[in-house]
């Protein structure tokens, strides 16, 4: 793939992450709020912050699909992965069950 082309992808990426976080559902990560920040994107790596609530981790896990879907780039699931504080099992639980049917990650980490 091109420079080019991978950058306006990158883009587009940033737009739409943009977009999940302006949503009255969507609940920043509390050290994350005060400057909108839900992600970062360095190279071909990306960070997503948000609140360890499922609103918020299943809006961010449905914008990155659409994003795959969009533009072919799919997250490698062998490099991916969730780390949580603080979040009840129940989240936990249907955060896995979600993660697992868009096919997006393979380790999940407490850091608590």
């Amino acid at each position: 793939m091109s420079p080019l082309l991978f950058v306006m992808g990158v883009k587009y990426l940033s737009r739409s992450m943009k977009k999940v976080g302006s949503l009255d559902k969507f609940r920043f990560h509390e050290n994350c709020k005060i400057l909108n920040l839900n992600h970062l994107s360095f190279a071909d790596d990306v960070l997503l912050f948000f609140h360890g609530d499922y609103q918020s981790s299943y809006l961010m896990l449905l914008d990155m699909l659409l994003f795959s879907k969009t533009s072919g780039l799919y997250p490698n699931k062998n490099k991916s992965e969730i780390y949580w504080s603080g979040m009840k099992e129940t989240d936990f639980l249907r955060v896995v069950s979600i993660s697992n049917t868009l096919a997006c990650l393979s380790t999940l980490k407490d850091i608590s």
